[in-house]
């Protein structure tokens, strides 16, 4: 994003989307020359498919991929306009902020992960916790643009989430005997 910010600054807002649209054409391609064809499920059906939402388990876990990642998205929507009114920072730092985001992100996934591979089912509600806390405390870090900037980071490790709720997702939808996992990543842009 902040190559993607300063490109757009640079040679037009159209440049950023076209370089995206070039990488996803890339992919694209490259997923179909590298990746082994897999054999066609005979008894898979859009209504088997979604018959796995009327199962508890999924969407429970779904409904806490919602809540959970929704204040860090809320928060991240609002980052710049929050610290540029409110602690009075420099538009010229919104690509610190991207990248400060980024590396809490990285950083809470991997932790997140290695969460998830120890205990499962202790790694969601401490993580769900440590969102609470870290999202709730960024309303008052924000009166400060470093304290605001170190919370940003701390907001990006809720990524820790993703990889506990994708592993239960996977479990849950073993479960209800689906064919093909979901991943919370897809229902989450369904939510959104």
């Amino acid at each position: 994003a902040p190559l993607g910010t300063w490109a757009g600054n640079l040679l037009g807002w159209q440049i950023a989307f076209a370089a995206v649209g070039g990488i996803a054409l890339l992919t694209a391609l490259l997923i179909r020359f590298y990746v082994p064809v897999q054999p066609v499920d005979t008894l898979a059906s859009p209504v088997r498919e979604l018959s796995a939402l009327l199962k508890q388990r999924v969407l429970v876990t779904l409904a806490l991929a919602c809540i959970g990642c929704g204040g860090m998205f809320a928060i991240f929507s609002y980052v710049m306009p929050t610290l540029t009114q409110q602690a009075g920072m420099s538009e010229a730092l919104g690509p610190l902020v991207l990248v400060i985001f980024g590396l809490g992100s990285i950083a809470g996934n991997l932790i997140g992960g290695r969460m998830a591979d120890k205990n499962l089912m202790r790694a969601i509600p401490t993580i769900l916790l440590w969102c609470g806390v870290v999202q709730g405390l960024f309303y008052f870090a924000a009166n400060n643009v470093w304290t605001g900037l170190l919370f940003v980071g701390l907001v990006g490790t809720s990524m820790a989430l993703a990889p506990s709720l994708q592993a239960r997702l996977q479990s849950a939808l073993a479960l209800a005997g689906r064919a093909r996992a979901w991943s919370v990543r897809d229902w989450h842009s369904v939510a959104w």
